[in-house]
């Protein structure tokens, strides 16, 4: 007899084929086992209703005989099939369909059928438009449709609900029993259900109870296995040693600190302390350093780069922007170029004749900061020993071990300015230590966000003017817009014309936009820092590679266009210095519901954390942060949201059992295998 394998191709399943297949490939169903845990977003309650319990308005499902059918055209020669039923209680039912001629081929007289649909109470007999129904055809009919609580799936047009539902329960009884896919000692443990009963009451729940027992041994088996991956990245790092040769004290580092205008935060100082830890290790450093727009992340990762360098290494900083990048060039090389340390900025907008590859591979270049262009094959580092990656969610996994790959053994280090919440934090870096700064600088103060119609926009910008005339410098961003770079530059030169001529008039007013070479944007950035401009009209290039002290107000026009991270990193580029800041969100009329709760959030809040919560509540992890370069696990059960304490258990025990067996040797533990290297899609050594 021909073995039922889960993992099949749902092309082969009876009564499926390969058009059926090619449309369920396109709902995400390769396998049997996809179409078994292909989740319902609803469920209908179409459980059998006694005649005395029927409420007029509820949506029922009655039994009855039918005891006369036919078809009736109007005047104007519509469709109508009406049928007159009667219950087992004597009560009759009028049922009724337009514009449906094909319930006469299934619906005779005689027939014993369950009819769901929304009934109306009328003089003591029921009627119900366009009912669902399912005909007993002998004593042993199965019922699918009707007489149960039923499911609903998301489908393609060419895939009805009921055609779904057969394959599903065909599929189901072709399964006598499903074989588990977790550890048999944590199912009993945990006290979860089967695997086999878990997808029965998934598709077709007896009852609420059953159905939550279901869904909650399905997340926490897509938890389980996101634990896994992480566990195993976490084991590998934990079990390699290296050779390194840190020096026990940095004098560059202590001589660099002592040149800060300012005072480091404890959470700076902490973070710096949990670093050097590392390097000085046995062990790869694989850790995140977590902080807010403007909490202080660059000086820490240059202490670390310093470090290096002293201990006779080469780092590199690699940013996802150019002009990120940029920023992070100018200001590392103004810190260190004084303590004799030479700096090489690369990008792809630097000609190959100005690259200084030979001071690379010799070594007498100690730091390269860059974009993607870092691990293009000119670049060949003589000792490469730190890699930093700031906010690595935006690179591809490729991009983060090419440059990782130009060093042997080397220390990796994560940094982000995107606040993540707690449970993202486990999925996409559980496998890293965490160093976070929350602190700001003492010299900050909040920024004061105001959200502005557009009755308030003169007044808005007489209190610009203000601050204008205090010296201060004020950032204007125009909403991007479709059609290019040539459409983004029209749309800036507008407003820059505009306001030249209208509200700030007489003010010296600058442009920046993506048109502009990084030589060009580094001018403009100088000016605006001296004062020879007192107010930059740009796009969203803003966002990232602007750090001017001076500037203390952002205004974002048309605000409803942008999303809330985007909107908090903009805020961002201001209240950098000891002066009060300013952030206006100006917004358009008749905006929708969705754009005003957004923009309340924002006004609300300075707390990137809670922005970016609410941010994951409302658009969820994959458009946040894209699917597939991030490394985000895609869950069809769990919820970021709201499953941190089940994830949280779900990873502990992961790691657990890796540690336990960590091949997957044991005989017990064949299907985890199986399961494993399947979702890992490669084989485990």
């Amino acid at each position: 007899m021909e073995r039922n394998n889960i993992f099949d191709d749902i092309k082969y399943q009876k009564g499926i084929g390969p058009k059926v297949g090619e449309i369920l490939n396109q709902m995400g169903i390769y396998t049997k086992y996809d179409l078994l845990t292909y989740p319902p977003f609803r469920y209908i309650d179409r459980n059998i209703v006694e005649d005395e319990n029927i409420k007029d308005g509820e949506y029922v499902t009655i039994f009855a005989q039918v005891i006369t059918c036919g078809e009736i055209f109007t005047r104007k020669r519509k469709y109508i099939f009406q049928a007159l039923a009667k219950t087992k209680k004597d009560n009759y039912i009028f049922l009724t369909w337009f514009n449906n001629r094909y319930i006469k081929n299934y619906l005779k007289k005689g027939d014993i059928a369950l009819f769901s649909g929304k009934v109306r109470v009328k003089r003591g007999s029921f009627e119900i438009l366009h009912p669902d129904f399912e005909i007993f055809q002998d004593d042993f009919f199965e019922l699918i449709n009707t007489g149960k609580i039923v499911p609903i799936y998301h489908t393609k047009s060419k895939l009805t609900q009921k055609y779904l539902r057969k394959l599903v329960f065909n599929l189901l009884k072709s399964f006598d029993r499903i074989e588990e896919d977790l550890p048999y000692e944590i199912v009993m443990r945990k006290g979860l259900v089967s695997l086999t009963d878990a997808i029965k009451n998934l598709h077709f729940p007896e009852n609420e109870e059953k159905k939550e027992e279901s869904l909650r041994r399905l997340k926490f088996g897509e938890l389980f296995y996101a634990g896994l991956v992480v566990a195993k990245r976490k084991l590998e790092i934990k079990e390699k040693k290296v050779e390194k040769n840190y020096i026990s004290k940095s004098q560059l580092v202590e001589k660099f600190i002592s040149t800060l205008n300012f005072k480091l935060t404890n959470d700076q100082i902490k973070s710096i302390d949990d670093i050097l830890k590392d390097l000085r290790s046995e062990k790869p450093m694989n850790r995140l350093l977590m902080g807010d727009v403007g909490v202080g992340k660059t000086v820490v990762a240059t202490v670390a780069m310093l470090y290096a360098v002293e201990s006779g290494y080469q780092a590199a900083l690699m940013a996802p922007t150019e002009i990120l990048a940029q920023q992070h060039y100018l200001k590392i090389k103004d810190w260190v170029e004084n303590l004799g340390v030479d700096v090489e900025l690369l990008t792809s907008s630097i000609s190959e004749n100005k690259r200084r590859y030979n001071q690379i591979s010799d070594g007498s270049i100690k730091i390269v900061i860059g974009t993607h262009a870092l691990i293009s094959e000119g670049v060949v580092f003589k000792n490469l020993k730190l890699v930093i990656v700031d906010e690595q969610h935006r690179f591809g996994v490729i991009h983060r071990s090419s440059l990782k790959e130009k060093g042997v053994d080397v220390d990796y280090l994560v940094m982000t300015a995107t606040p993540i919440p707690r449970s993202l934090s486990l999925a996409i870096y559980g496998d890293m230590d965490l160093s976070e700064i929350r602190e700001r600088p003492s010299m900050q103060k909040e920024i004061k966000t105001k959200w502005v119609s557009p009755k308030g926009i003169e007044k808005m910008y007489d209190f610009i003017k203000k601050r204008i005339e205090n010296r201060e410098r004020v950032f204007i961003v125009c909403p991007a817009i479709e059609g290019g770079d040539e459409a983004e530059y029209e749309s800036v030169k507008k407003v820059y014309e505009n306001l030249s001529k209208t509200y700030l008039k007489g003010y010296k007013l600058g442009i920046i936009h993506s048109r502009l070479s990084p030589k060009d944007r580094e001018k403009v950035m100088l000016e605006l820092k001296e004062g020879i401009i007192d107010v930059l009209v740009g796009t969203t290039i803003i966002e990232v590679g602007i750090d001017v002290k001076e500037a203390t107000v952002m205004v974002i026009l048309s605000a409803e266009r942008f999303g809330l991270s985007q909107l908090h990193q903009l805020r961002g580029r201001v209240g950098r210095g000891e002066k009060q800041s300013f952030c206006f969100v100006v917004s358009s009329e008749g905006i929708t519901d969705d754009a005003k709760k957004r923009l309340q959030v924002f006004c609300n809040y300075n707390d990137g954390f809670k922005i970016s919560e609410y941010d994951l509540k409302l658009r969820g992890p994959g458009e946040i942060w894209g699917k597939r370069q991030s490394g985000i696990p895609i869950f069809k059960f769990a919820n970021f949201f709201d499953d941190f304490d089940l994830m949280k258990e779900a990873f502990k025990d992961a790691e657990k059992f890796l540690y336990s067996d960590m091949n997957l040797l044991k005989k017990e533990n064949r299907m985890v295998r199986i399961n494993f290297e399947r979702r890992l899609n490669e084989k485990i050594d």
